[in-house]
């Protein structure tokens, strides 16, 4: 690079060439990386919802076999009324569904909730660790091919203000609840979840 006698930068050949590899660098190691993420809205891909790094399910269905998107959501809730006295299952909209912790954990088939909120109470204590963290407080919307947390009681709300998520090697991970959610393409039998 030189300068010219008005100020301006002279380009030669070879800088030209260099500035073009690295363009080209640069859209490659971009495209490799978007290729490499994993693809959106895949044919029978399930939520897998893991609570202290024990498995809750991972057979929530995202997208069926053919193509059909799910819509429901799931609350994870150690208790059912609020410190206010108000009723959680009372604040949801639309068909409930209330399940104990373990029952969840049974579930294989959520295609028949379609369109339903799933309210899982975990006052039994099934999960290791639950009593003497308190237990998570989160709602997960699936819809349209992906999830998010749509609700919890994390002091600065970041879980719920994640976003909306449909690529299966993208993992949400809500720290304050100890909950570790992300989409896996598949039967849905073993969960090994994206690289950390």
């Amino acid at each position: 690079m030189d300068k010219s006698k008005n100020g301006r930068i002279k380009f030669n050949w070879q800088d030209i060439v260099a500035i073009g590899v690295v363009l080209a660098a640069t859209a490659g190691i971009f495209t490799w990386t978007y290729l490499s993420t994993g693809s959106s809205n895949q044919n029978n891909s399930f939520l897998v919802i893991k609570y202290r790094n024990t498995i809750v399910t991972s057979k929530a269905l995202v997208i069926d076999k053919t193509g059909g998107k799910a819509a429901y959501s799931i609350s994870l809730r150690r208790e059912l009324s609020a410190a206010n006295g108000e009723s959680y299952v009372d604040s949801y909209a639309g068909d409930k569904v209330i399940f104990t912790a373990s029952e969840f954990m049974r579930l294989s088939d959520f295609s028949v909730y379609d369109k339903k909120y799933l309210i899982v109470n975990y006052e039994e204590n099934v999960l290791d660790g639950f009593e003497e963290f308190d237990g998570p407080q989160v709602d997960i919307s699936i819809h349209d091919g992906g999830f998010e947390i749509s609700k919890e009681d994390s002091p600065n709300h970041v879980c719920s203000n994640l976003g909306f998520v449909t690529n299966e090697n993208r993992p949400v991970v809500c720290l304050p609840n100890a909950i570790y959610c992300y989409i896996q393409v598949g039967d849905g039998s073993s969960p090994s979840g994206p690289d950390a």
